[in-house]
């Protein structure tokens, strides 16, 4: 490849990453209410059953009792749109995965595929997939940007959303129990009318 072909596909791939960086900016900012039309959707394609809505349920608990763990460790940063980033989350969750809010965030929306019993609904937690890809790449330039080698160390060590190597150490968390169950009043809200809706559907379906 000669050296002008050479440099116009680096630009060419450093554009693409711009703007897929750019673009998880954006779905960052939005991230509230991006899933919306997906979980609206999968509620309306659903054909739940008992055994489907109880095992849903579960795994929607067992989801939102992850993103405690995780908010003791991370703060009230979690719930931030603004750019920039806080500390560095080592301990909890942290110490095995990244980005461990959209890991349990992810097993939420699975649940409620579950629930909903149709392999339509399955189109929620892809939509969510797709969502946390873009918007992680937007929020590791922003770490990386306050915490550089600090970071770059991190991630090493660390994977992005799966375990890859052998747990941190352990560290303390930095928010008390109490602390991280205020922090996620707004996501128990939004539980229960999802909660809701979907046991509904055994009742009234559409």
């Amino acid at each position: 490849m000669n050296r002008y072909l050479l440099c116009s596909v680096r630009h060419l791939e450093a554009a693409e990453r711009n703007a897929v960086v750019r673009l998880g900016g954006w779905c960052f900012r939005h991230r509230g209410w991006l899933p919306a039309p997906l979980i609206i959707a999968a509620l309306v394609v659903g054909n739940p059953t008992n055994a489907s809505l109880v095992l849903g349920s579960l795994l929607m608990l067992f989801g939102e009792a992850g993103r405690i763990w995780a908010a003791r460790h991370i703060g009230r940063q979690s719930r931030t749109r603004d750019e920039g980033a806080g500390a560095l989350a080592c301990g909890g969750p942290y110490r095995y995965v990244r980005n461990p809010l959209y890991v349990f965030n992810l097993l939420l929306h699975v649940g409620v595929a579950i629930a909903m019993n149709s392999i339509a609904a399955w189109v929620l937690p892809l939509g969510i997939v797709a969502l946390y890809a873009v918007v992680v790449r937007w929020e590791e330039t922003q770490v990386l940007a306050v915490h550089g080698d600090n970071y770059r160390t991190y991630t090493e060590k660390v994977g992005r959303f799966l375990p890859t190597r052998p747990p941190l150490a352990s560290r303390p968390p930095t928010v008390s129990l109490a602390g991280a169950i205020s922090a996620e009043r707004g996501t128990f809200v939004v539980m229960a009318v999802v909660l809701s809706a979907m046991w509904s559907r055994s009742v009234w379906p559409l």
